[in-house]
């Protein structure tokens, strides 16, 4: 029995269409297939709500902001208190505590021999770190726009000056130029996180009592060791490292957060950079 024939044209029928991906939804499945971007993007998303709504509420709530002192938010040795601790509301200087006196709870207890909040000081020192970060970053990205377009445009000697400029500019010691700008313009500065925390550290950035990851680190660090008899060195007591510990795992946990995002990101708008 002779085959039947599709008759002319039937076959182009049924040709299912597809229509023809975007540039911009190829990045989105680009990027949600990089799991560690995801990760990474949903972690920094986890610390701006966490730094920029959590804190002024949970501020609101205790009763206090970071830059507060207790008497009773040192223990007698000066090391801060543990976590979890219910702390009465009486302010520097140590005196008696009045019958009736209302008390407060530090979440992650005491930030060191001054008896303030290391729960609120965590969350608006990151506030500040992160908005001197992207600021940075929003001035270098705009002035690197401003000499690309001119670069671009005029060319010549213009494209010339501005590469040399670009070139200096990224092998010139960072670190060097913010210790010298510390020293004369106060606060001002920063390239990104890493940075502040490390001039903060060496005493050149954030000026206490403001807090920033990098002070706190800086004003903690001295709390892990002390000398004892005959000067031999031992490790002070767990509340103390602890105070040291949290700022290192902040900045360690947002810096590599976003690194991974970024460099998810850049792989997604540009597929062949990973080649």
């Amino acid at each position: 029995m002779p085959a039947l024939e599709a008759p002319p044209g039937a076959a182009a029928a049924f040709v299912p269409t597809v229509a023809p991906v975007g540039y911009w939804d190829a990045v989105w499945r680009r990027l949600r297939r990089d799991k560690f971007a995801v990760v990474g993007g949903a972690y920094v998303i986890f610390v701006l709500l966490t730094l920029f709504a959590v804190a002024p509420i949970a501020s609101h709530l205790l009763g206090h902001g970071p830059n507060t002192a207790f008497a009773r938010g040192a223990n007698i040795n000066r090391t801060p208190v543990p976590p979890w601790t219910h702390v009465p509301l009486t302010e520097l200087p140590i005196g008696p505590i009045e019958p009736g006196t209302g008390h407060t709870l530090f979440i992650l207890g005491g930030d060191g021999s001054l008896g303030r909040d290391e729960f609120l000081r965590l969350l608006y020192g990151g506030q500040v770190s992160l908005e001197i970060a992207l600021g940075a970053t929003l001035i270098a990205v705009g002035l690197g726009l401003l000499l690309g377009t001119f670069a671009g445009y005029f060319g010549g000697w213009t494209d010339a000056a501005v590469s040399r400029v670009t070139e200096f500019t990224m092998g010139f010691p960072v670190l060097l130029l913010l210790i010298v700008l510390g020293t004369t313009i106060s606060d001002r500065f920063a390239a990104n996180i890493v940075l502040e925390a490390s001039i903060s550290f060496l005493g050149l950035g954030i000026r206490l009592p403001t807090a920033s990851w990098g002070n706190m680190l800086s004003t903690n660090w001295g709390t892990l060791l002390q000398l004892g008899p005959g000067q031999a060195v031992f490790i002070k007591g767990w509340t103390s490292t602890w105070t040291t510990v949290l700022p290192v795992v902040a900045v360690g946990s947002t810096v590599l957060a976003v690194a991974a995002f970024g460099e998810g990101l850049r792989r997604a708008l540009d597929p062949r950079s990973a080649q």
